[in-house]
């Protein structure tokens, strides 16, 4: 959900600080889904950052919701319960970066969080950050040894009989696929990076049945593979595999339930694959290629990631960057405002 656009009127990616200041001209309140944090330059940053790192866990096991940190200071209004916030913002320290943040967050909340945006707004001398947390399909989470709960605006410590239910809400378990680039080597007509695959079932208890992925290279061929649409192969350990569109796309076969592959917690699933970028290729895209991966299971819904692979400088040491990283690939359609409407009107399907 786009918290920002709701709240403050714009997406997330094009707030601007003046967006948040305005916000601000009037009282506001928190509620369930919004909450804000001041920030001051002479506390440490640690204890700041504490607060806002419950409030993160707290949105995660409830309906996610907005957080603002660098909002004004809260005050107490006679003969009402909720502080009222108006005025000037407080600071985050401008030493605070966006990469910085993040690691800090997902590190103190367990299970790892998934469904956190943040974009930090500065100004010469000022900064703010916005938070947008969505609903976790993995909660509970918990941070320092507590499950957190939005409660009347505030953040509460969850009964146990609420993480309990939050426990017996999960029903699929989550799978997260990542990349390791190797070595590259260069030829007369091209380049060959190896690259290992790894695909990981983070639920401790659940296993996933008919694990399915799917890779595909744009500006390059899987080597190995035939240059015929379809070519098949079985290789050792991996269960029956497809070649496809002309070796750009590999993946696996879970059609076939006596090839059907598990992954389970603690057993990750990983194999290295040799691409070849032929030079002709690469120019037409000007050195810039794209690994996409898809991947699902049984009950897993399916999620996608895309690298750039840019070897422009440097081709022996190409660069590596992430597009996206293990996202639901329902998130991203409605991310991107496709429906089921549009998605149908753009197949020419009559409705």
């Amino acid at each position: 959900m786009e918290y920002a656009r709701t709240y403050l009127g714009k997406p997330l990616s094009e707030l601007e600080y003046t967006d948040v200041q305005q916000f601000f001209s009037s009282e506001k309140t928190e509620s369930d889904q919004i909450e804000f944090k001041s920030c001051s330059l002479s506390s440490q940053i640690d204890s700041s950052l504490r607060g806002v790192i419950e409030s993160i866990s707290a949105f995660l096991n409830s309906s996610g919701g907005l957080l603002i940190w660098g909002a004004p200071v809260g005050v107490s209004v006679p003969g009402r319960r909720e502080k009222a916030f108006v005025g000037d913002l407080t600071q985050v320290p401008l030493t605070v970066e966006k990469d910085w943040l993040i690691s800090k967050i997902v590190d103190k909340i367990i299970p790892l969080p998934l469904g956190i945006r943040v974009q930090l707004i500065s100004t010469s001398d000022s900064q703010v950050a916005v938070f947008e947390i969505d609903e976790s399909p993995y909660a509970p989470h918990q941070t320092s040894n507590i499950y957190y709960m939005r409660v009347d605006g505030q953040n509460k410590p969850a009964p146990h009989h609420y993480v309990e239910a939050l426990m017996k809400r999960i029903s699929f378990p989550r799978l997260e696929a990542y990349i390791k680039p190797g070595a590259t080597q260069i030829d007369v007509d091209g380049l060959s990076t190896s690259i290992e695959f790894m695909f990981f079932n983070f639920s401790p208890f659940i296993n996933e049945e008919r694990f399915y992925y799917r890779i595909i290279v744009v500006g390059g061929v899987f080597q190995g593979a035939s240059n015929s649409p379809e070519h098949r192969r079985t290789v050792s350990g991996m269960g029956h595999l497809d070649y496809t569109m002309n070796g750009q796309e590999y993946r696996s076969n879970s059609r076939n339930a006596s090839l059907n592959l598990s992954i389970v917690h603690g057993e990750p699933h990983h194999f290295t694959k040799a691409i070849y970028f032929p030079t002709a290729l690469l120019a037409r895209l000007g050195y810039i290629a794209r690994i996409i991966i898809s991947f699902s299971g049984k009950t897993a819904p399916m999620k996608s990631s895309e690298y750039v692979i840019d070897f422009n400088g440097n081709s022996i040491n190409p660069s590596f960057s992430i597009s996206y990283q293990n996202e639901l690939l329902s998130q991203r359609q409605t991310d991107r405002n496709i429906t089921e409407q549009s998605t149908l009107a753009s197949l020419g399907v009559l409705v």
